[in-house]
């Protein structure tokens, strides 16, 4: 059974790093790869994130694309989320000039999950934060 899911957060960053080294920062941070087959699944969503990109005004005709299906422990990373378990799926695709990464996209299923892996990402000096959008049903504190 299908359960229709809708994108609650994604970020555009620019990273101008080497791919290697851009997939071993999400791995410092906690993000781990899926199989390869299941990333098909999340085919659609994919495309959204192109929508996005073309609607940021980002010229990327010229780059290659790879997308990558990760997860993020959930108890790792939102601490009010500590009673339920489980991974949190965290679409990232990549556009690639030779074998630089220019930009990347991450995007998650639930708020505040791309907010807090954003942080810990800039905190490398590569990482730079472009675009960021989320949306949440509980209001934000200043």
């Amino acid at each position: 059974m299908r359960i229709s899911r809708t994108l609650k957060a994604a970020s555009i960053f620019r990273v101008n790093r080497d791919l290697d080294l851009s997939l071993i920062d999400l791995f410092t941070i906690g993000l781990s790869l899926a199989r390869n087959n299941s990333r098909s699944r999340y085919k659609k969503y994919f495309r959204y994130l192109d929508d996005i990109v073309h609607d940021y005004g980002l010229s990327i005709e010229e780059l290659e694309v790879y997308d990558y299906l990760c997860y993020y422990k959930r108890n790792v990373l939102m601490k009010e989320s500590r009673k339920s378990r489980g991974n949190i799926p965290v679409l990232c695709r990549f556009y690639v000039k030779g074998n630089i990464v220019k930009y990347a996209i991450l995007a998650s299923f639930q708020p505040g999950v791309i907010g807090n892996i954003g942080i810990r990402l800039e905190e490398s000096s590569y990482w730079k934060k472009v675009f960021m959008v989320e949306i949440t049903s509980k209001p934000l504190r200043a």
